[in-house]
């Protein structure tokens, strides 16, 4: 079970539209709750992106509050449950989405007071010791598709 940052958090000039890539994903066979088995429960993999706003270094968003942050403007996510388990590439392509009507104001964009985090998880609750160990997701060919 592990998570991980791709990329780094990064500031963004660029309004982002979609996320697009290949994965494959395979889940580990047990899948355990703070390393208890539990039984009829399949592992499943998270990709997604966030843009929030952020005056500095000073605001970062983890694992607690990354989907209900009041600075989360933009989301673009596959959901688990939309996951499909495969030895096959899938393609994806993931729209950015505004949360609460929340929008990307140009001046604050241009001065480079957002910021872009990608996320891909082979345990979509990992960062809550719950998934299974085993659990693969290869991501190949990854795309941030922005306004020009």
């Amino acid at each position: 079970m592990t998570s991980s940052l791709v990329g780094s958090e990064m500031c963004i000039r660029d309004s982002p539209i979609a996320l697009k890539g290949y994965y494959k994903f395979k889940a580990g066979e047990v899948y355990s709750v703070e390393g208890q088995p539990q039984t009829g429960k399949r592992d499943k993999c998270d990709i997604y992106a966030v843009m929030y706003e952020a005056e500095n270094n000073s605001i970062m968003l983890n694992g607690d509050n990354v989907f209900n942050s009041d600075k989360l403007v933009l989301l673009a996510r596959i959901e688990p449950e939309d996951i499909v388990e495969s030895d096959e590439w899938n393609e994806f392509t993931i729209h950015f989405e505004s949360v609460k009507g929340r929008e990307i104001d140009d001046t604050k964009l241009q001065n480079g007071k957002y910021k872009l985090g990608i996320v891909l998880s082979s345990s979509v609750d990992g960062a809550y010791f719950r998934g299974a160990v085993g659990s693969t997701l290869y991501v190949d060919e990854l795309e941030l598709i922005c306004k020009e």
